[in-house]
């Protein structure tokens, strides 16, 4: 799957020093790993047909699936747990450095950022389908 192979490309881009595509690709595989879960939820609850459908009709970042789909699907906020702002705060901040403005992260920032992501991946591949309340 996409968020495997992004994790084990940014894994080997990191063992090379190549740390800024490090931190990219680690982020990339974050944004994968939450939107194959909101898909999952999705067709748990019976809201699109297939993994894949759900999955491609998705749009937007960690953050906005976090808020939107998670949340409409009874979900916990994962922006209330301690792995959210470990991510937020080391994770989120040095990708966007990386990206917006070409910073170059060091090896120690990088490893921060995996941590903070793999902590996330937990919370997010723990959530479950739970019971909508529609009223």
């Amino acid at each position: 799957p996409l968020p495997t192979l992004l994790l084990l490309n940014a894994q080997g881009l990191a063992r090379r020093g190549q740390f800024k595509e490090a931190v990219i690709d680690m982020n990339c595989a974050l944004d994968a790993i939450v939107a194959r879960k909101a898909a999952e939820l999705l067709v748990a609850h019976g809201r699109a047909r297939n993994a894949r459908h759900a999955e491609t009709n998705l749009r937007g970042t960690t953050e906005e699936i976090a808020n939107r789909t998670l949340a409409l699907l009874g979900q916990p906020d994962i922006r209330d747990t301690p792995a959210w702002a470990s991510w937020h705060g080391e994770g989120r901040k040095v990708r966007k450095q990386v990206v917006h403005f070409g910073y170059l992260p060091s090896e120690d920032e990088a490893l921060r950022c995996f941590e903070a992501i793999r902590e996330l991946c937990a919370v997010v591949g723990a959530l479950a389908p739970r019971e909508l309340n529609l009223d």
